[in-house]
């Protein structure tokens, strides 16, 4: 369907400009996302992306684990100092807009 096709058009999206971005492979042991999100018609097989993409990620998160452990709980940073993530996250950005600025010369 035309979600599936954004959603994936979005990783490789992502991949692009961060080559280093991991992937989920068989027998991975998989991370998950608590989102606080009250969906306004019922999930089905064939709308799930929609709330996906339209309502989830424009929602809160409540929860994360990673690799068996909470990272954040009840909207609260467990492992991780908020001061050293908004560091990562301004570096991480610098680097986006470098990598938008190295592709647009070569467009």
């Amino acid at each position: 369907s035309k979600m599936i096709k954004i959603y994936f058009d979005q990783i490789s999206f992502v991949k692009k400009y961060f080559p280093d971005y991991p992937g989920l492979q068989k027998n991975d042991r998989a991370d998950f996302i608590v989102w606080d999100y009250i969906p306004p018609t019922p999930f089905t097989q064939n709308n799930f992306f929609g709330h996906y993409i339209y309502g989830m990620l424009e929602s809160s998160i409540q929860s994360v684990v990673q690799n068996g452990s909470f990272l954040m709980k009840d909207k609260r940073l467990i492992l991780v100092d908020e001061n050293d993530a908004y560091k990562n996250i301004f570096s991480a950005g610098k680097k986006l807009f470098k990598n938008f600025k190295q592709q647009e010369t070569k467009d």
